[in-house]
């Protein structure tokens, strides 16, 4: 049932098993707490997943040895509910103590590794990480096996990061050519291709094959999760990104406002097994890119006091979960910066168009292409119809539009 997604049937049977065993041996209630932990981690309730998870841990830490295998499998659950939490600190510390005792699944733990690194927007030791999986799995698996289909996305993904989109929809298209072979059609990894595809699309400036492919992913998600699930609030964000690109800004609120919703009320309600960790509510990132969404949109019909509330709570999760030089950050202060300057000066004023060419720079580190020109072209456009512009900053904004080009 865990296999085809089928959590709901799965819960009830594991946690029945689960009162049963209470007199029998520590083996069997450790398994059955490492199932009904895999069971709430996919249908996000994170605070029980790592209480079942834990229970495991403490009962295999009183009968295994430190280097045993079933230890390291306990290790990466804990981790992969941290990295879901956004706390990426405790996902490295669990990783890496799976490194010191597992053998068998090694492979996985480096592709986690480099997962929880991209989520940090260290994309390039991530992508070092997926190559590691990679060139593991190659030595001992044929080159068809379903393994390969998560160590495509998360390289696909890394390369999505990097502005390789060609080479990253190559891989989520390799990845999605294994599971249409041995997973039914509503299981929720799909819905992850299918999304993954879409962004590349849209990316690529195929905004309507991107909406199509998001619509496909939503539609596998409705049928096999509950319906306040976070991966949901993730198909609302992107189906809205999508139609903030295409200039449907009414739209796009209305699915970034169903996005925040979705995670106000299923994240809020997780919290670290750590109780010196912070409530997950108030500092996970997924929340900072559902609020700089929204102040987005409202920048954009002209709203700059609702764009400046989202982006300064964007702002105050990021200063909280992410590194100081991590591009989310460096990218939510250049948009607080403009969203100011647009509030109390005229368009034109030769103040914005410094901030334009700042919101270049950081999105052609990001490798944000299509979004660099946009910010670069509203620069000239200023620059060009201002009397009091400098000969240099115009060389300035040109030699970055080349820049990009090449």
């Amino acid at each position: 049932m865990l296999k085809l997604g089928e959590f709901h049937q799965a819960e009830d049977i594991f946690g029945t098993q689960l009162n049963f065993e209470n007199e029998k041996t520590w083996c069997s209630q450790a398994h059955l707490n490492h199932q009904l932990g895999y069971v709430y981690s996919h249908k996000g309730d994170y605070t029980t997943a790592l209480s079942h998870y834990q229970k495991a841990l403490e009962m295999e830490q009183n009968y295994v040895a430190e280097d045993d295998s079933s230890l390291a499998t306990t290790y990466k659950n804990i981790a992969g509910v941290h990295h879901s939490m956004g706390e990426y600190s405790s996902a490295l510390s669990f990783y890496r103590k799976a490194l010191h005792a597992d053998h068998p699944l090694l492979d996985t733990t480096y592709n986690n590794l480099g997962s929880v690194h991209s989520s940090m927007g260290d994309y390039v030791a991530a992508l070092d990480f997926y190559k590691t999986t990679r060139a593991m799995r190659e030595k001992s698996l044929p080159p068809n096996h379903p393994d390969f289909g998560t160590i495509y996305n998360t390289i696909g993904t890394a390369y999505s990061s990097l502005g390789n989109d060609p080479t990253a929809l190559s891989d989520y298209q390799k990845t999605l050519k294994i599971q249409g072979k041995i997973l039914p059609s509503t299981h929720v990894d799909l819905a992850i291709s299918y999304g993954n595809i879409g962004i590349i699309h849209s990316s690529m400036g195929n905004h309507l094959k991107g909406l199509a492919f998001h619509e496909k992913s939503f539609r596998i998600r409705e049928i096999s999760l509950p319906p306040n699930h976070p991966d949901i609030a993730i198909n609302y964000n992107n189906i809205g990104s999508v139609h903030n690109t295409m200039g449907n800004y009414t739209t796009a609120l209305s699915f970034f406002q169903k996005s925040l919703d979705i995670r106000t009320k299923s994240l809020s309600k997780n919290k670290a097994f750590d109780i010196r960790q912070h409530s997950l509510g108030e500092n996970h990132p997924e929340m900072a890119n559902s609020y700089d969404n929204l102040g987005t949109i409202h920048s954009s019909i002209g709203d700059k006091s609702k764009a400046h509330v989202c982006y300064e709570k964007a702002l105050e999760i990021q200063q909280k979960s992410l590194s100081n030089n991590h591009p989310d950050l460096v990218n939510t202060y250049n948009k607080i910066a403009l969203n100011l300057r647009l509030k109390s000066r005229s368009e034109d004023h030769l103040s914005l168009a410094i901030t334009y060419n700042n919101l270049g720079l950081i999105h052609n580190l990001m490798k944000d292409y299509s979004t660099v020109l946009s910010f670069y072209e509203k620069a000239l456009d200023i620059q060009q119809h201002s009397k009091s512009t400098r000969e240099q900053s115009l060389t300035t904004t040109y030699s970055n539009m080349e820049l990009t080009y090449y």
